[in-house]
This record gives C-alpha cells, sequence and structure tokens, in this order.
C-alpha cells in the first residue's frame, strides 16, 4: 500500500538525485580546472559539494524511507536520514548569506576591505559548523513512532513517540522559521541594495556617454587611420561599442568567472570623457566601453548568484509550511505519518529541487561556464 502512495515522490526525488550528482559534479570539475582561484569560485564549489553530498547521501535515504515506509522507523538509519537532510539544508542556506555580503561589498561598497578568498573559505566553514550543530535537536525529536494499523503494528520514523506536540519539538520548528526569516530578510535587503546600486550606476553611465557624444566637435568628425583610410567619429564610436574589448577576450579566454567590480567602480568614477585635437573622437570612448562590457559580466555573476538564493527559499517554502502544520496541529501530523497524501508527500520533500536546479542557473548565466561544459562534453 505504501510503496504504490510513495511510488510518485519516489520518482520525483530519484530524478532530483540523478540531475543533482551529474549536474554538480560536472560544476566542481568546470570550476576547479577552468576558472581562477576567486571568492565566488570557492561559494559555487561549496554549494556544489553540499548538493552532491545531499543528492548521494540524503535522497538514497529517503527513498528506502518511502519505500519501507512501514518498517522504517525499526532502521538505525531513521535518524541518520532526518540529520543529513538537514545537515546539508542549513549549510546550503548559510553559505547564502556571505555570497550575498560578498556581492554587496563588491557593488555596493567597492572602496572598502573586500572580502577575500580566506573570507569566503572561512565563512563556508562556519556555515557548515553551525549546521552541524543545529541537527542535533531534530535527531532528538524525530525518531521511531509506533501506530497500529488493522493488519498490523507499524513503526514509522517521523517525530518519536511522545515528542508531537511537546515543547522541545515546538521550540525546534519556531527555530527553524526563526532561521528562515531572518536569512531570507539579510537576503532581501542586501540584493536589494545591490540591484538598486547597479541602476543606478547603469543609468549615471549612459549619461555620461551621451554627454561625451554630445560635447564631441562637429566640424572635426573625420579621421585618417595609419592605412590611409578614412572614417567617421561616428562610424568609429559604433564599431568600438560592437567590437569585443581585448580586456573581454582576455577574461573569456582565462575563463575567470568574473574580474574585481571594485576595480571596475574605480576606474568608471575617474573615467572622463575627452576630445582628441586632431579627430574630435572621445579618446576615453574605448575604455568606456570596456568597463560596459566588463559591468555586464558582474551583473550576470550577480543574477546568477541571486537566482540560486531564490531558487532554494522557493523550494524549501513548502516543507516549511508543512512544517508549521505538523507543530500546532497534531492531527494533521498523525494524518501525514499513517494515511499521506501524494501531493503532501512531493511537497514534503521540495527541498531536494535545488540541488538539481543549481547547474542550470550557472549554463543559463554565466557563458565562460557553457563553454567550459561544450568543451569538457567534445
Amino acid at each position: 500500500m505504501y510503496a504504490l502512495k510513495y511510488r510518485p515522490a519516489i520518482v520525483f526525488v530519484a530524478v532530483c538525485m540523478l540531475v543533482g550528482v551529474v549536474g554538480n559534479s560536472l560544476v566542481c570539475y568546470v570550476y576547479l580546472r577552468k576558472f581562477k582561484p576567486s571568492t565566488t569560485r570557492c561559494f559555487i564549489v561549496t554549494l556544489a559539494i553540499l548538493d552532491i553530498l545531499n543528492c548521494s547521501l540524503s535522497i538514497p535515504l529517503k527513498i528506502v524511507q518511502m519505500r519501507y515506509h512501514a518498517t522504517f522507523g525499526l532502521s538505525n538509519f531513521c535518524r541518520v536520514s532526518t540529520m543529513t537532510v538537514t545537515l546539508f539544508s542549513l549549510a546550503s542556506a548559510g553559505v547564502l548569506l556571505p555570497v550575498a555580503v560578498d556581492r554587496y561589498l563588491k557593488i555596493c561598497k567597492p572602496f572598502v576591505r573586500q572580502m577575500t578568498i580566506f573570507h569566503a573559505k572561512a565563512g563556508c566553514g562556519a556555515a557548515c559548523a553551525a549546521a552541524l550543530v543545529l541537527t542535533i535537536p531534530p535527531a532528538i525529536i524525530h525518531g521511531p513512532t509506533i501506530h497500529s494499523l488493522p493488519q498490523a503494528n507499524a513503526t514509522f520514523c517521523y517525530l518519536a513517540d511522545g515528542e508531537g506536540g511537546t515543547r522541545p519539538h515546538l521550540i525546534y520548528s519556531c527555530v527553524q522559521i526563526c532561521l528562515f526569516v531572518v536569512t531570507a530578510g539579510a537576503l532581501v535587503v542586501m540584493y536589494t541594495c545591490i540591484w538598486h546600486k547597479l541602476y543606478k550606476q547603469k543609468k549615471a553611465f549612459r549619461q555620461r556617454i551621451i554627454a561625451g557624444i554630445l560635447n564631441t566637435p562637429k566640424h572635426n568628425n573625420t579621421t585618417r587611420s595609419t592605412d590611409g583610410t578614412v572614417s567617421t567619429s561616428s562610424n568609429f564610436i559604433c564599431t568600438t561599442m560592437n567590437a569585443t574589448s581585448p580586456v573581454s577576450q582576455a577574461d573569456n579566454n582565462s575563463h575567470d568567472p568574473e574580474r574585481d567590480s571594485s576595480t571596475f567602480n574605480s576606474e568608471r568614477e575617474q573615467r572622463v570623457f575627452t576630445s582628441s585635437p586632431s579627430s574630435g573622437v572621445p579618446v576615453r570612448y574605448t575604455n568606456a566601453t570596456m568597463s560596459s562590457h566588463q559591468e555586464n559580466a558582474v551583473k550576470k555573476m550577480t543574477l546568477m548568484l541571486f537566482l540560486i538564493s531564490l531558487v532554494f527559499f522557493l523550494s524549501f517554502l513548502p516543507y516549511l509550511i508543512i512544517t508549521v502544520f505538523v507543530s500546532i496541529n497534531m492531527s494533521f501530523a498523525e494524518r501525514l505519518t499513517v494515511i499521506p497524501s501524494e501531493g503532501v508527500i512531493i511537497f514534503e520533500r521540495s527541498y531536494f529541487i535545488q540541488s538539481a536546479c543549481n547547474p542550470f542557473i550557472y549554463s543559463f548565466c554565466s557563458v565562460n561556464f557553457r563553454r567550459a561544459m561544450k568543451n569538457v562534453c567534445r
């Protein structure tokens, strides 16, 4: 009976496991072999490793639990299953905080001391250590619970007997909700500041380009190149904007995820549009175009990390809602344990979605990652 009821959920988490293990393994390989060391690479590799561990350890235990739902409580892996899911999920959520801090410092505070690779590693280690401590309460609260069925007594692996609705269970549920709200709130504030800053920078950058073009003398709108050809300044500007800058090419060849955006900001703030006396062409226009290419790379990297955070919390939200219902309604908890519905079963394990989605986010947002993936697959 339980095997048939849990079959859709088993297929769902099995697909997440397959995609997550293969996709995140490729992410680790590409970023470690093809990209230069940086804080961004440290965060992405850490998240990929946590996703691999989550898919290779937590999901198989969950599949076994769903397949042998009525007897899994007798197994020693009952509490281990809960601990692994809690550990890797909370560690991933914790890593997203230093990711957002690093983005905020690079874009909103470019002239203050930036996060180094050592700081990034320390932040990831602190997140994992805090998650390890927070796995102790669920290991105590969750455990075997015995229910009498018409055919026989079943031992489920859910809230341990006597723990449902007790003070430790309610306290831990409140702690989970508070951690979710505080972490999500901090990320919302930081990414809101980041996108507001990027919007202001883009607007100011366009205004400076327009001002530089309008201030170009009209009577000197031609220039002669070294090979004797003649071109207008407007053609030069269009060619410069459409051409790929040397800096952008260097970044693509080295597969560096991004250069330090604080350098971009300082260069942009010091850049002034001036005109050449002989041609009337803005001599700094090429540099401005380089900055535009570089800023575009920074925006794409920020979008990628923002989407990773967004997908994580959206995938974790259904599980959190079910946890709240279980805490305030014990009859719902009993129905969820003994006679669960297929929809609730899948929603309760929705947090596995983010492990499978992250590789697709990297592929969607990073041109260099897609290029490196094509080279690996050849």
